[in-house]
C-alpha cells in the first residue's frame, strides 16, 4: 500500500529574503537536509528544524511558526512511501513563490506574489519504489504565508 498522505512537516527558517528575490539564493538546506544541524537565518538566528503539520485541507501555516515573517524564506520537508516508480501529481499552491525538489531533483519554481490556492499548480513528479524526499522552499514578502501541498496517485485518488 502507498503511503502518500502526508500528515507531518519538518519547517525550517526564517532565511533572508532580501529585495523579495531569494528563492535562487541556495541555503544550506537545498544541499543536504540534515536534522542534526543548525543553520544561521536572518540577523544570524541559529535555526533547527521542528515538526509541522496541514490543515485537513493540506495547508501548513507558515505564519504562525515564523517571526520575523515579511521578507523572508523557509523549508519544508516531508517523505512518502511508494509501492512502485511512476508519476505522481503535486497538487500545491503557495503564498508567495515557492520551489519543489523531489528526491533532489527540481521539479518546480515559481517567484511570484500571490495567495495560496489548494490547486494553483498541479505539478507531474517521478517517484521511486520505496521511500521518496520532498523539499519545499517558500519566499514570503509581506501578508498571509503557507502552502498546499496534496498528492494525487495513479488512481485519482488526493491525499493530504
Amino acid at each position: 500500500m502507498n503511503t502518500l498522505d502526508v500528515k507531518n512537516w519538518w519547517l525550517l527558517g526564517p532565511f533572508p529574503n532580501e529585495k523579495n528575490n531569494s528563492l535562487n539564493v541556495i541555503y544550506e538546506p537545498e544541499k543536504k537536509v540534515e536534522f542534526s544541524e543548525s543553520y544561521k537565518g536572518i540577523n544570524n538566528e541559529e535555526l533547527k528544524w521542528k515538526q509541522g503539520e496541514p490543515n485537513i485541507l493540506g495547508y501548513v501555516d507558515l505564519l504562525s511558526k515564523y517571526s520575523p515573517n515579511e521578507m523572508v524564506i523557509s523549508y519544508a520537508y516531508t517523505t512518502i512511501n511508494c509501492d512502485d516508480e511512476g508519476t505522481v501529481l503535486l497538487l500545491f499552491g503557495s503564498d508567495d513563490g515557492a520551489a519543489i525538489w523531489v528526491n533532489g531533483k527540481e521539479y518546480f519554481r515559481i517567484n511570484i506574489g500571490r495567495g495560496a490556492k489548494e490547486y494553483d499548480d498541479i505539478i507531474p513528479v517521478q517517484v521511486k519504489k520505496g521511500k521518496n524526499e520532498i523539499l519545499v522552499k517558500i519566499a514570503q514578502g509581506g501578508g498571509h504565508w503557507g502552502f498546499y501541498l496534496q498528492i494525487m496517485d495513479k488512481e485519482g485518488i488526493i491525499k493530504q
